[in-house]
């Protein structure tokens, strides 16, 4: 359901809430060593989630990426959107290209049900709440 850009997306994430602030500022070269990613992969969800104001990001010597009290009341949602969109956490489950209510895959009442639950939890979990 989540891409594996996601998944990273919100490990970064973790990170970031767990040690980062204005003053405390992390490259992400750091944050891939500490997350254990791929540091060229990382670079690129960090730009996009960046581009979402989902990170805050400063150029420079001193700069590097944190997150800001505005980036702290987004939610995990937010996060799925801006690496995923919409269209993948929709897909069927057993990568059926036609599965909806009038065409069943086997599993879709357990998936839309899973769906809808996963979809609830993150969008009323603010990116503060990785801290927790």
């Amino acid at each position: 359901m989540l891409s594996k850009s996601a998944k990273y997306a919100i490990r970064a994430m973790e990170f970031l809430v767990a040690n980062s602030n204005q003053e405390s500022k992390f490259r992400s070269a750091e944050i891939a060593a500490s997350i254990e990613v791929p540091q060229p992969f990382l670079s690129k969800i960090l730009q996009d989630l960046s581009k979402g104001g989902l990170v805050t990001s400063l150029k420079g010597p001193t700069g590097g990426f944190f997150i800001s009290s505005q980036n702290r009341d987004k939610t995990l949602w937010d996060v799925v959107l801006c690496i995923d969109g919409d269209t993948r956490f929709n897909e069927c489950y057993l990568g059926r290209r036609e599965c909806n209510a009038n065409n069943p895959c086997s599993i879709h009442d357990i998936a839309v049900e899973f769906r809808s639950t996963l979809y609830e939890d993150l969008k009323s979990r603010r990116i503060e709440w990785l801290k927790e």
